[in-house]
């Protein structure tokens, strides 16, 4: 005779397993049945895509399998230009079977609704708290939903703010950057138009090209004498910023780095930067006196074109300078040494 608390158990185990296969079936959604669109690969994955129906969606969870025809695929990539119509979406829901997000597609500009990214606590790649989308780790910041407004304070975890972490987030006034972030990569603050004011703190050596190019009300920025290099247009239409004095431990100056601060009235080159860019300081036209350190053996073509304000004292002479016919173009004075 059959031992009834055995038995009962038995009976347990051959529910819970029923349950589970039901969860297991239940995760499986038919492509018909999703606002998505999917585009189906021979390996039996699949990768959402983009289409014009998003628009009016305002919450979208990811399904982790979709059925097809009847054969089942993981869905394993975001890919770019995705969320492009979404100017509606609050609410991104994120499976654990993600692996490639196009962090691009959550990043448009006309998504000024999005306030949370959620991602399965069992995804290998990604995390997200508060709405914030990370690796998954949490060292590096991935994205900031655009949504997000007022004071912004990003984790001691993370040491590196990714490609387009706060691009387009015009709602942040305020962002405090720990002193665990050593590289600030492309793009990572573009068009944070209502950035009044950051700290750059002295663990940063790295400011990628377009970092914080278009914040428009950004009066004020340090930078630290960490930092060697300055990327290619890494603070570019930055119409606000009246001054800056750059760090003795930067040797480049990229190009267009400082290009269209129309409001810059003084700006302090070291004797350690040996490179300016071409179109580095063009069109600063409330500029009125600058002098380029002896260290410096390139300029640019066009470095200081159209800042027509400007008196040029250049500690060099001609002919230890590569330099171009366009670097001073429209400038008011210029002065080499002999």
């Amino acid at each position: 005779t059959q031992n009834p608390v055995y038995k009962k158990e038995r009976n347990q185990d051959a529910q819970e397993n029923q349950e589970k296969r039901k969860a297991k079936k239940s995760d499986i959604v038919d492509a018909a049945d999703s606002p998505l669109k999917f585009r189906t690969l021979y390996n039996g994955k699949a990768n959402v895509i983009e289409d014009r129906s998003y628009q009016n969606l305002t919450s979208i969870t990811i399904p982790a399998k979709i059925r097809d025809n009847g054969d089942v695929y993981t869905v394993t990539n975001i890919n770019s230009w995705v969320f492009h119509y979404c100017e509606n979406l609050v609410n991104i829901e994120i499976p654990s079977t993600i692996t490639e997000i196009n962090l691009w597609t959550l990043s448009y500009r006309n998504m000024k609704k999005l306030t949370n990214i959620t991602v399965a606590s069992d995804n290998p790649s990604y995390s997200s708290a508060g709405g914030v989308l990370y690796n998954k780790n949490k060292t590096e910041i991935l994205r900031v939903p655009a949504g997000i407004k007022g004071h912004f304070e990003i984790p001691k975890s993370v040491t590196t703010i990714g490609k387009y972490a706060f691009c387009h987030c015009s709602g942040l006034t305020s962002i405090t950057i720990p002193n665990t972030v050593t590289t600030i990569k492309d793009e990572a603050f573009y068009d944070c138009s209502n950035l009044t004011s950051i700290i750059i703190p002295e663990s940063v050596t790295t400011i990628e090209n377009k970092a914080f190019s278009g914040c428009f009300n950004l009066t004020n920025i340090t930078i630290p004498n960490t930092v060697t290099t300055i990327g290619n247009d890494a603070f570019s239409y930055c119409s606000s910023l009246t001054n800056i004095t750059i760090p003795e431990s930067v040797t480049t100056i990229g190009e267009y780095a400082f290009s269209n601060c129309s409001s810059l009235t003084s700006i302090t080159i070291p004797n350690t930067v040996t490179s300016i860019g071409k179109y580095a300081f063009s069109n600063c036209s409330s500029l009125t006196s600058i002098t380029i350190p002896k260290s410096v053996t390139y300029i640019g073509e066009h470095a200081f074109s159209y800042c027509t304000n400007i008196n040029i004292v250049v500690e060099n002479s001609k002919k230890n300078v590569d330099y171009d016919i366009s670097t001073f173009q429209g400038c008011k004075s210029l002065k080499w040494a002999k």
